[in-house]
């Protein structure tokens, strides 16, 4: 998943983050997401879709994301 900023290719935060769980570990991954979220940088939505979407992380890391408030 790319996008543009400045017109410069670029991966999507979400996609980042499910990069990050799945080279790196959710010991980096859960605090990228609780930031992304903090910042508005990304929906829960489209984060819980990302991963998801990822076979390689699987439907049990899709509580990296905080409970919606």
């Amino acid at each position: 998943e790319r996008t543009e900023r400045a017109g410069v290719p670029v991966t999507t935060v979400e996609r980042t983050i499910t990069d990050v769980l799945t080279f790196s570990g959710e010991e980096l991954a859960r605090p990228a997401a609780e930031q992304a979220l903090e910042r508005g940088l990304v929906t829960r939505r489209r984060l819980h879709a990302a991963l998801a979407g990822d076979d390689d992380c699987g439907m049990a890391l899709l509580d990296l994301t905080v409970a919606p408030s």
